[in-house]
């Protein structure tokens, strides 16, 4: 996963870009009202920070040193603990009364092999009543594509305040169920362009493979407002705790 990380090189444009989405604490802030909590993927501390101040004890674990240095100055007098590593490999030698994985962070597993790793690590670091939450993009025909144009996708404001116009095009590999995302951003006199590969994983197979790896399934929720799952959701979000 060390080598997927073109997205995240930058944490002020990432931040800029992403750090007003708040959608989700309605699913992963409250989970525990006290105690302690994991954020894996924590990236520049969006939802950590925000476990944080719902008086939790934190720790972050995001792949990104730039990032977490980020996360970092955002966090001080907080008391959060970030540490730079694999979310599939990480040995804590603590548990947790919360762990979560959000921002779809799970589709950059991009093998069974990965996403095992990850949940038998996750299992190991959650008290007996601890719980487990993550989100994921639902596997749609109309996400799981191949474009050949770059397709408008949204803007936003830059740390200096430049309009900042985001596209996107995207090719689609059935054998593996993974895409790849190639995000163009466009100031008024300059333009980038990243790559990220994601791989798309159907219901049916997350819960066969939390539930043969000793989770157990509380709720399942296919949007941020915790509206049922259904095939043509966005999301696939789930609860979960060991059996």
């Amino acid at each position: 996963m060390f080598d997927n990380l073109e997205e995240y090189k930058d944490p002020d444009l990432y931040d800029a870009e992403n750090d007003s989405f708040k959608s989700d604490f309605n699913i992963f802030i409250g989970l525990k009202p006290h105690g302690s909590a994991l954020d894996l993927a924590c990236g520049t501390g969006r939802l950590t920070i925000a476990l944080a101040k719902s008086g939790l004890s934190c720790v972050g674990i995001d792949a990104s040193e730039t990032m977490l240095e980020h996360a970092k100055k955002k966090s001080k007098g907080l008391g959060i603990s970030y540490r730079q590593g694999d979310m599939s490999d990480f040995h804590l030698n603590q548990t947790f009364d919360l762990i979560t994985l959000a921002g779809n962070a799970f589709q950059a597993l991009l093998t069974d092999d990965d996403q095992e790793r990850l949940l038998l690590c996750i299992r190991a670091h959650l008290n007996s009543d601890g719980i487990f939450a993550f989100n994921t993009r639902n596997p749609r025909p109309d996400i799981q594509r191949t474009t050949t144009d770059y397709e408008f996708w949204h803007e936003f404001m830059d740390p200096k305040r430049q309009l900042v116009k985001v596209y996107g095009k995207q090719v689609y590999d059935p054998s593996k169920d993974t895409v790849c995302y190639m995000t163009k951003r466009v100031w008024p006199d300059a333009e980038t362009v990243t790559k990220i590969d994601l791989r798309f994983t159907s219901l049916g197979v997350l819960k066969k493979r939390l539930e043969a790896l000793g989770f157990e399934i509380l709720d399942t929720y296919g949007d941020f407002h915790k509206g049922p799952y259904s095939s043509t959701s966005e999301n696939i979000i789930l609860v979960c705790r060991r059996k």
